[in-house]
């Protein structure tokens, strides 16, 4: 999330590999959102940043960590990825940079 829209106190990087040492290697990054894990768990119990984070996201939801997981299997295997290389697999809801909801839409 903080390497597509850019967020405070957030770093994100991405870097591949010498080819030498992987010449038919993929590099994919999955770019997870908020995500329902032990970091977060404190924050997330604040209504109103769950309000806020959420007020870009059409889903309207806070991911789970099979939510990534999920995607983490898709992309590595070989069957189902096996041509895709070189991509940025948001996994955050649809955010976008507009606002989408409301506090109420919460209620």
């Amino acid at each position: 999330m903080a390497g597509k829209y850019g967020e405070a106190r957030h770093a994100a990087t991405k870097s591949e590999r010498d080819v030498k040492i992987a010449p038919k290697g993929r590099v994919n990054c999955i770019a997870p959102g908020w995500v329902k894990t032990p970091m977060a768990e404190k924050t997330l119990q604040d209504k109103a940043v769950v309000q806020r984070a959420l007020a870009t996201t059409p889903l309207k939801k806070v991911a789970e960590p099979l939510d990534v997981a999920n995607q983490i299997l898709v992309v590595s295997s070989p069957t189902l990825s096996g041509h895709v290389s070189g991509q940025v697999i948001m996994v955050e809801g649809g955010m976008e940079g507009r606002l989408l909801n409301l506090p109420s839409d919460f209620e």
